[in-house]
């Protein structure tokens, strides 16, 4: 049976739906309404960014950026370049580099409030004497030009490894896991080595970081988005020995702290934290590998990088595809916010979260939020299991979840998923439908007439189709 034979198949059921729905439609009169508002949101998963060829490159060069929020130079010259470079490359499947920004309390009035104490560690560790700077594949490098400096880190010789890491929600924390593989390297001469054998001293690393974090800049004088800031250091200086084709598995839990000690020495609550926006990046340097670049200010005696990756750079290396949200359904129903999301993904979806806040507008006009909540989403599906009979993921998946609604509040929400895999991706940022300050405010409920007239009849036939075509047999591949 063909697709297009389903859904003219559908189109009876599916106007029949419409009509049924229509006839029981009430009019709305508030946002406090038991009446359901419908949003359908379409995400188009094909729009990618094409980055420049980096053919050239040996492995995924990693800068470590050492900035502040209160440093005049690194947020009027080393931001504004690294933020672009960022955007420019983010949403490249093969993440061609990977990079962390350690915040310091240099220059200005001192104040950046990302700088605990583990990204000091990580300053000093360099001998870092002021901020901006750059330290690309360990110190190989050491620059403030981003760009040449990543492309001569990418284009060296180095030991060849492959580099996995694996991130998923545990329900209280992440899990990681790294896999680190090493496949020889091409420059070894055992008289030169001093060693008959080609092995690989290695040490790994573990950084959590977070994108697009709000925090303030006592240098500009207000809120800012700032990318990759360095949250914590899960696996330090792990040390070991690698034979060619062997490989060395290390797994890492990790929750979001409720305090966090600031590089002045203090303890502090941490700066609030999307967990949707976490991620981590598994580094690997070659403790034999003292090579030195251009500058002249390469850090000698440290090992050098020899490769990185993020839990997408992984999945691109094991061709897998990322799992995506395809549709949204958000629906308003007294005092619930009741979203359901749809999924794709050949591998089935295994766990859905959503994190989400709320936004209000205080008694000076101010808009505030409140801190990110994180809420496990109930998964339906076909069960997709192993050769032993273990269900791991469901295919066909969608997941559901009920909000509280509060009086003049906005709802802001992501979703964080993981496949079958264990690769994961997150939504962006949404507003929750008919939460919006701005629609509650000038709009006066102009949103609740859409929905009570001709919008709402739009949504209904959306929604028509879409029910018939959810129930249709699963035609996956595995």
């Amino acid at each position: 049976m063909t697709k297009d034979f389903n859904l003219a198949k559908a189109l009876p059921y599916a106007l029949v739906l419409v009509m049924l729905l229509s006839i029981t439609t009430v009019p709305v009169v508030g946002a406090a309404s038991d009446a359901a508002i419908v949003e359908v949101k379409h995400f188009d998963n094909d729009d990618t960014t094409s980055a420049e060829s980096m053919d050239q490159w040996t492995h995924r060069p990693i800068e470590e950026l050492f900035t502040s929020l209160s440093c005049s130079p690194c947020m009027s010259n080393s931001e504004p370049v690294i933020n672009q470079y960022h955007d420019d490359y983010r949403d490249e499947p093969s993440v061609p580099f990977t990079w962390i920004a350690f915040h310091q309390t240099n220059g200005g009035d001192g104040d950046d409030p990302l700088a605990i104490q583990a990204s000091k560690d990580r300053y000093s560790f360099y001998s870092v004497v002021g901020t901006p700077d750059g330290e690309f594949d360990g110190g190989f490098v050491s620059s403030q030009d981003h760009i040449a400096a990543m492309d001569e880190s990418g284009a060296r010789s180095v030991a060849n490894t492959q580099l996995e890491v694996y991130q998923e929600w545990m329900g209280d924390g992440w899990r990681f896991e790294v896999n680190l593989t090493y496949g020889g390297d091409d420059d070894f001469f055992p008289i030169i080595s001093g060693s008959l054998t080609d092995t690989l001293d290695y040490s790994v690393y573990l950084f959590v970081i977070e994108d697009d974090v709000l925090a303030y800049s006592s240098q500009e004088g207000m809120e800012v988005i700032t990318h990759n800031v360095h949250r914590a250091t899960v696996i330090d200086d792990d040390q070991g020995s690698l034979a060619i084709d062997e490989t060395y598995t290390v797994v890492a839990d990790w929750s979001i702290p409720e305090t966090v000690v600031m590089s002045g020495g203090g303890e502090v609550p941490i700066h609030p934290v999307n967990a949707a926006n976490i991620s981590v990046v598994a580094v690997v340097y070659d403790r034999d590998d003292n090579a030195q670049g251009s500058t002249p200010n390469a850090k000698q005696g440290l090992p050098r990088a020899i490769n990185s990756a993020t839990p997408k750079s992984t999945a691109y290396d094991m061709q897998n595809d990322i799992p995506v949200v395809t549709e949204t359904i958000e629906s308003l129903k007294g005092n619930d916010a009741e979203l359901m999301v749809f999924f794709d993904d050949e591998q089935g979806i295994s766990g859905a979260q959503v994190v989400w806040n709320t936004a209000w507008i205080d008694d000076s006009g101010a808009k505030q939020t409140g801190d990110w909540n994180i809420d496990d989403m109930e998964i339906k599906g076909d069960e997709i299991c192993d050769e032993n009979g273990v269900c791991y993921s469901y295919g066909n998946a969608a997941a559901t979840a009920t909000i509280p609604v509060s009086e003049g509040k906005e709802i802001n929400y992501q979703v964080m998923f993981t496949d079958g895999a264990h690769i994961s991706n997150n939504t962006d940022v949404q507003t929750f439908a008919g939460t919006s300050l701005d629609a509650m405010g000038d709009a006066g409920g102009n949103w609740i007439l859409w929905v009570a007239g001709g919008g709402g009849l739009f949504v209904m036939m959306i929604l028509g189709f879409f029910v018939v075509w959810a129930r249709m047999p699963y035609q996956g591949t595995w």
